[in-house]
C-alpha cells in the first residue's frame, strides 16, 4: 500500500490515475481497493476525489476507464467488446450505454471520426503526392513552434492501392462493429438506456406496445379511449408469450410527434399498435395499426365499427387479431375468456371507466369521487367484478396514501370486503386477487398474501404492478433474489413507470447489488430527470457505502425535488447522525410527535445514528404497539446491530417475521 501526502489536486488525480490504469483491465478493480491502495478512507478519498474533479469515487473509475478507451479506438484494430473487456468494463452493452454519455457519441461512430479524419489527412497527403494539386496552395498551414521544414515533396508515400484497400477493411469494420452495437441494442433496449442485467422472461418472446389511441371529439373524452387501450393490454395479456409493455409507460406517447420507430426503439419493443377512436350519433369507429417497427412495415390496419353499447367487443376483436398476426397459440379457453364481457351493460362500462380515470390522479378528491362512479356502475349491474376491484383499489390507496388512524380500519375493512366480492362475482379477476394480497400484507399476514400474490400472477403473468408487488413482499421476507427477479419482470413490463423503475433500484441496493443499482439510477437520471425517487434511492446506497457525505447530496437534490417525502428526511438525518452532525439529529427530533407510529419509527431511525441503540429500541416498541413496524427490517444493514436484541425479536414474532429471520452469523 501507498500513502498519498497532502499535495496540489492535479498531482493527486495524476497518482489516482496511474494506480487505476494499472488494474486497467480488472473489471473487479473497486473503490475500496482503490483507498486501500492509498491509504484512505472511503470519505477522505470521496472529499478529495469530489474536489477535485466534480466527480464520485465509482465515476472517476469509470472516467478513467473511457478516456483509455478512446485511445484503444484510435490506436488499435480491437472490436468494442474487446476494448470494454481490455478497459475493465465486462459488458459491452454498458461500455456503450457508458462511453456515449461520458462523449456524446458511441465507441463505433467514435471510431468512424478517428478514421475519416485520418483518411482526410491522408487523401490531401496523396494529392500532394501525385501532384494534382498542392494542399497549401490553395490553403496555407500555419505551422507549430519548431515543426520540420520538409516539403509535402519529401512525406513517405504509400501505394494507392493498399491505401483503399486499408479504407475498405476500415468501413467493413465499421459495419461490423455497427451491426454488432445495432443488435445488442435492439435486444437489451440501449436506446433507451436499458440496463442489461440478468435476461428477464420474455427474452426471446415478441414484444409490443400498445400507445394512447387518437381521440377524435368522443363524447366521453379520454375515459374511452383509455379503456379501449387498457383493456386490450388486459386481454394480450393473457397469452403468455408475449410481452406486453404496461400502460403507465405507453402514456408517455399521447399526442406525441415521435415516430413509431423511435418509440419501439424507446421501449424495447418489436411491434407497434397505434389507432384512433371517433364516435359520432350513438356510434363509434375504432381504427387500429399493427405496425413491425423496425421496418415501418404495416402488418394490417382494420376498422371496428360498433354501437356505443357494443364498444366492448371491439378491444377483444383488435386482441385476437393482434395475437393471430403474432402467431400466438390461441386455445379455446383463452379465447372464450377475452370474449367475454366483463358486463352487458354499456352504462355500467362507461361509470368504471370513469372512475378508473379518477383513480389514476390518486389524489384524495378524485379517490373518493372515484367511489361514487364505481357505485353508480354497480348500481347499474350488481354482479361487475371489476366495479367492485375498483373500490377496493380507491380503499386501499386512501389507507395507503392517506393514513390517519380514525379511518385506517374502515378503508382496510371496505377494500377486503370489496376485494372479496370482486373475487366472488369472478374467479379469474387477477387484480382483485393482487389488491387481496397488498391487504394481507399491510395486516401483517404474509403467507396469506403469498398465496393470493401466486394466484394472481397464474392468472396474468404480465401485470408489471402484481409482478412489482410480489416482488415488494418477497423483499420484506427477506428473500432479496426472489424480489430482485419478480421486480426484474416489472421493469421489463413497465419499464418508463418511475415507481417501478426507482423500485427496482432501491430492492437492489438493499440487496447489495450495488452495480446494478448503480446503473438503474444511471438510467433514471436520463430517463425521469428529477426524479426524487431516484435521488433518495441513490442517497442510499451512498449511505450504505459509508459514503455519508455524497448521501447528503444526493438526499438535498432529493428534497428539492419533493421537500415533503418523509423517506428523504429521516434517511439525511441518519447520514448526519453518522457524519457526528448532533445537533441536526436533535433538531429533526424535535418535529416528531412520538404518540404517532411512524413518527416514532423515524425517531428510533435518529437515535440510531447516534449509536442510541436502547432509545432505537424502546421507540421501536412503541411503534410496534401502535400497530407499525419497518418492513424492511430484515434487509435494511442499519437494524444489524439490534436486530436479534430479545425485545426486537419478540416484535418481530408479533408482526409474523420472526420466521423469516436469517440464521444469526
Amino acid at each position: 500500500m501507498m500513502v498519498i501526502n497532502e499535495g496540489s489536486d492535479q498531482r493527486f488525480v495524476e497518482t489516482l490515475k496511474g494506480i487505476i490504469e494499472e488494474h486497467i483491465d480488472d473489471t473487479s478493480f473497486s473503490t475500496e481497493q482503490l483507498c486501500r491502495a492509498v491509504g484512505l478512507s472511503r470519505s477522505q478519498l470521496y472529499r478529495r476525489v469530489k474536489a477535485a474533479t466534480s466527480l464520485s469515487l465509482s465515476l472517476f473509475i469509470r472516467q478513467v476507464r473511457l478516456q483509455k478507451a478512446q485511445d484503444l479506438l484510435t490506436t488499435t484494430d480491437l472490436t468494442i467488446a474487446e476494448v470494454a473487456y481490455q478497459c475493465g468494463i465486462s459488458s459491452p452493452q454498458n461500455f456503450t450505454k457508458y462511453f456515449t454519455a461520458a462523449f456524446g457519441v458511441n465507441p463505433s461512430d467514435f471510431r468512424k471520426q478517428q478514421e475519416s479524419q485520418s483518411d482526410d489527412l491522408e487523401v490531401e497527403t496523396r494529392k500532394t503526392e501525385n501532384k494534382v494539386l498542392p494542399v497549401t496552395a490553395q490553403y496555407p498551414v500555419s505551422k507549430p513552434p519548431g515543426a520540420s521544414e520538409k516539403t509535402t515533396d519529401e512525406l513517405p508515400q504509400k501505394p494507392l492501392q493498399k491505401d483503399a484497400g486499408r479504407r475498405l477493411r476500415w468501413i467493413l469494420i465499421s459495419l461490423i462493429v455497427l451491426v454488432f452495437v445495432v443488435v445488442s441494442m435492439a435486444y437489451s433496449g440501449l436506446f433507451r438506456q436499458q440496463v442489461p442485467a440478468s435476461p428477464g422472461p420474455y427474452a426471446d418472446a415478441p414484444s409490443i406496445a400498445v400507445i394512447p389511441f387518437k381521440d377524435y371529439h368522443t363524447a366521453d373524452g379520454d375515459f374511452l379511449s383509455e379503456g379501449v387501450v387498457e383493456d386490450i393490454l388486459t386481454h394480450l395479456a393473457k397469452f403468455q408469450n408475449l410481452r406486453v409493455i404496461s400502460r403507465t409507460s405507453t402514456e408517455r406517447y399521447r399526442n406525441t410527434e415521435k415516430s413509431i420507430q423511435q418509440i419501439a426503439v424507446e421501449l424495447g419493443v418489436s411491434y407497434v399498435l397505434e389507432g384512433s377512436i371517433r364516435q359520432s350519433d350513438g356510434k363509434i369507429r375504432i381504427t387500429a395499426q399493427l405496425i413491425e417497427a423496425a421496418v415501418d412495415r404495416h402488418i394490417w390496419a382494420k376498422n371496428y365499427d360498433r354501437t356505443k353499447e357494443n364498444v366492448m367487443e371491439i378491444q377483444s376483436e383488435v386482441a385476437l387479431d393482434i395475437a393471430r398476426a403474432l402467431n400466438q397459440e390461441i386455445s379455446p379457453e383463452v379465447q372464450q375468456i377475452i370474449r367475454d364481457l366483463p358486463t352487458d351493460n354499456a352504462e355500467a362500462y362507461h361509470a368504471l371507466l370513469r372512475g378508473r380515470h379518477l383513480l389514476r390522479t390518486r389524489e384524495k378528491n378524485a379517490l373518493e369521487a372515484s367511489i361514487k362512479e364505481f357505485d353508480e356502475a354497480l348500481r347499474l349491474d350488481p354482479h361487475f367484478s371489476d366495479a367492485y376491484t375498483g373500490k377496493a383499489a380507491a380503499y386501499y390507496l386512501l389507507r395507503d396514501s392517506y393514513f390517519n388512524a380514525e379511518t385506517a380500519s374502515f378503508h382496510l375493512q371496505e377494500a377486503e370486503k370489496n376485494a372479496l366480492r370482486a373475487i366472488k362475482e369472478d374467479s379469474k379477476n387477477a387484480q382483485a386477487f393482487a389488491y387481496l394480497g397488498l391487504l394481507y400484507q399491510a395486516q401483517y399476514n404474509w403467507e396469506e398474501a403469498l398465496t393470493v400474490f401466486e394466484i394472481a400472477l397464474n392468472l396474468n403473468p404480465s401485470d408489471a404492478l402484481i409482478n412489482y408487488w410480489y416482488g415488494n413482499l418477497f423483499r420484506t421476507i427477506g428473500k432479496l433474489d426472489e424480489a430482485l427477479r419478480y421486480q426484474r419482470i416489472a421493469y421489463d413490463l413497465d419499464p418508463l413507470y418511475p415507481v417501478i423503475h426507482a423500485g427496482y433500484s432501491y430492492t437492489s441496493v438493499l440487496a447489495g447489488q450495488y452495480g446494478l443499482a448503480e446503473d438503474l439510477l444511471d438510467q433514471g437520471k436520463l430517463i425521469f430527470k428529477n426524479s426524487f425517487l431516484h435521488e433518495t434511492t441513490r442517497g442510499l446506497l451512498h449511505l450504505l457505502q459509508g459514503e455519508y457525505e455524497a448521501a447528503i447530496e444526493d438526499l438535498d437534490r432529493s428534497l428539492s425535488y419533493n421537500p415533503d417525502f418523509g423517506t428523504t428526511k429521516i434517511i439525511k438525518v441518519y447520514c448526519q447522525g453518522r457524519s457526528g452532525d448532533r445537533a441536526a439529529v436533535e433538531a429533526y427530533l424535535a418535529t416528531l410527535d412520538t404518540n404517532q407510529p411512524n413518527d416514532c419509527l423515524r425517531a428510533a431511525e435518529a437515535y440510531l445514528s447516534l449509536g442510541e441503540e436502547a432509545m432505537c429500541i424502546t421507540l421501536m416498541r412503541a411503534a410496534a404497539d401502535q400497530g407499525r413496524i419497518d418492513t424492511d427490517i430484515l434487509i435494511d444493514k442499519r437494524y444489524k446491530p439490534i436486530l436479534y436484541h430479545p425485545t426486537v425479536l419478540q416484535i418481530l414474532r408479533e408482526f409474523k417475521l420472526y420466521q423469516y429471520l436469517p440464521i444469526q452469523q
